[in-house]
């Protein structure tokens, strides 16, 4: 026993490292034994999961049809009726082939500034007083646009700046106009705009272009003639108590015309101007007379001048209008004594031969008869008259 034991305490440190040996190894073994067995079982568990997906995708892709490429070669090489791309002399079609598309040039819009058509000055019978009448147009040379409006502008004639807007132009007119009233006052010149106002005309097609910045246009200024007044009344001193002596001009309304030349002496308290205007006071100092109008209440002092101030309305402008040119002159006639000389040489030939054979009824040529009581001279002298006249 005590041999065995002896022998037992020699080998147990072998004996210990063999037994750590063998735990080591099924240590290292277990995991590869209990773990092969997990990812095995996921790997299998995977490809179902993308079995399933890709079955899942696969039915909503939609069906591709290939096409049958010998048919489309047949197809293609294989002659066909007569068309424009493809004429019956061709007997080989092409698979591909170019088409002409026209395409419309690009245009540009055109906006001109309005044009002026006429520029007069007319009297209104209600308020008894001149106004102007301004009548213009869209410019002749617009293309692609259409109109929006025609605004009208005013200012002191002479002065700088821009007019102020009176208004618009009555597009509904033929031709289109605007009367001016706003406080036109006698004496005074105005001058005139027109300024038009544009779009792109939507029937026109997209190769037309239009800028916007073209889309207002103003026409140059047009300068009238100073406003008429409704009289003028010259006062010529020396005034004798509250007398003057004086010459009238004015407007009658009833009538519708300039009444002029109306001279002779007038009092203070005078109703002139076919009643339309008074005469109060008259100030024989001062040389004055005030005028008071009937009619707009105003009140006027006139002194001595030496001119009428201007009644009667101008003349129509029309500053689009075209000069006519002068009249062709006629060449100045010769002077009378030479185409009276002129005239009388073929009475003085002898053209009358064939008459002078025939003798007259005395036997003698030349001789009065009942028939020719003048007589060959005479009647040369008739010619002259006649030809003379002709020519003048």
């Amino acid at each position: 026993m005590a041999e065995v034991e002896s022998k037992w305490a020699l080998n147990i440190d072998k004996i210990a490292y063999g037994i750590a040996g063998v735990l080591a190894l099924v240590v290292l073994a277990l995991p590869f034994v209990l773990g092969g067995q997990d990812q095995e079982s996921a790997v299998e568990h995977a490809k179902e999961t993308l079995a399933q997906q890709i079955e899942e995708h696969t039915k909503k892709l939609t069906p591709r049809s290939y096409k049958n490429v010998e048919a489309e070669i047949a197809k293609h090489w294989t002659p066909g009726s007569a068309v424009d791309s493809n004429p019956q002399w061709i007997t080989e079609r092409s698979p591909i082939y170019v088409q002409l598309i026209e395409k419309p040039l690009e245009v540009q819009a055109t906006h001109e500034p309005p044009e002026f058509i006429e520029l007069s000055c007319v009297r209104d019978p209600v308020a008894k007083k001149s106004l102007v009448v301004i009548k213009g147009n869209m410019s002749s040379k617009n293309e692609y646009v259409v109109p929006r409006k025609i605004e009208v502008l005013r200012k002191d004639a002479g002065t700088e700046g821009e007019g102020k807007i009176l208004g618009i132009l009555d597009l509904a007119k033929e031709p289109p106009e605007f009367r001016d009233t706003a406080d036109v006052v006698p004496g005074k010149a105005y001058s005139y705009a027109l300024r038009s106002t544009v779009a792109r005309d939507p029937k026109q097609g997209e190769n037309v272009k239009f800028d916007d910045s073209m889309a207002v246009k103003t026409s140059d200024y047009v300068n009238t003639e100073p406003i008429p007044y409704e009289y003028s009344l010259l006062v010529q001193p020396p005034f004798k108590e509250q007398r003057f002596f004086g010459k009238l001009n004015y407007f009658d309304y009833k009538q519708n015309k300039v009444v002029e030349g109306t001279i002779g002496e007038f009092k203070e308290g005078d109703i002139i101007a076919g009643g339309r205007f008074r005469l109060f006071p008259v100030d024989a100092a001062k040389e004055s007379v005030t005028v008071s109008d009937q009619a707009t209440r105003a009140k006027e002092v006139v002194k001595p001048m030496r001119e009428h101030r201007p009644v009667k309305a101008w003349d129509p402008i029309t500053p689009g209008a075209k000069e006519e040119p002068p009249p062709e002159e006629e060449p100045a006639p010769p002077p009378a004594g030479a185409k009276g000389k002129a005239a009388a040489k073929p009475a003085a030939k002898p053209a009358a031969k064939p008459a002078a054979a025939v003798k007259p009824a005395g036997g003698k040529p030349g001789a009065k008869t009942k028939s020719d009581p003048k007589g060959p001279e005479k009647d040369a002298g008739e010619d002259k008259k006649t030809t003379r006249k002709k020519i003048e």
